[in-house]
C-alpha cells in the first residue's frame, strides 16, 4: 500500500460524483467535456464511405428532403460504452441550436422508455385534430387490451 492508496476515492464516491450514464448528466456537462469523435458512415445500401465526422453526421439530418418527400434516417450503432447515448445527447444539444431549429421537432427518447412512452413523446409536440385523433386511438387501443391479451396478442403475431 502506497501512502497515495489512502487518498484515493472509493468506487461507491466515484459513482455519486461521476454520472456515467450520457442520459443523467446535465447538456452544460455533456457540452463541456464533448470531445469530437470519428464516425464510419455506411449507407442502407450497404457502400461504405469511410469515417466522418460528427459535423458530417449533422449536416446529414439537416439534409433537406422538400424536394423528394423523404425522411432522413440515421442507425447509431455500436458496443456497449462506445458512446452512442452520448452522441446522441450531443446531435440534440446540436440539433435545438440549429439555426433552422423553428423547422425541427426535436424528440428526445430515453432507452428505457416502452413503446407506448415513445409514441406519446413523439406526439406529444405534434398539433392538430389528426395527432389529437392519434393520441386518443393510442388510450383508447391502450386501455381496451388487458395485459393478457396484449401478450397473447404478441404470441400470436410473432
Amino acid at each position: 500500500m502506497s501512502a497515495l492508496d489512502k487518498f484515493w476515492p472509493l468506487q461507491s464516491d466515484v459513482n455519486h460524483c461521476i454520472r456515467t450514464e450520457a442520459e443523467t448528466t446535465e447538456e452544460a456537462v455533456l457540452l463541456a467535456v464533448h470531445e469530437p469523435g470519428r464516425l464510419h458512415r455506411r449507407e442502407s445500401n450497404g457502400h461504405d464511405e469511410g469515417e466522418k465526422e460528427e459535423a458530417d453526421l449533422l449536416k446529414a439530418l439537416m439534409t433537406s428532403t422538400d424536394d423528394t418527400g423523404s425522411s432522413v434516417i440515421v442507425a447509431i450503432t455500436g458496443p456497449s460504452g462506445f458512446g452512442k447515448s452520448h452522441l446522441i445527447r450531443w446531435l440534440h444539444a446540436q440539433l435545438l441550436r440549429h439555426p433552422r431549429r423553428r423547422d425541427l421537432v426535436v424528440v428526445l427518447i430515453p432507452k428505457t422508455a416502452s413503446l407506448r412512452q415513445v409514441v406519446e413523446r413523439i406526439l406529444e409536440p405534434l398539433e392538430g385534430e389528426e395527432y389529437d385523433k392519434l393520441r386518443s386511438a393510442l388510450t383508447q387501443s391502450i386501455d381496451r387490451m388487458s395485459v393478457e391479451d396484449a401478450a397473447q396478442h404478441l404470441a400470436t403475431a410473432l
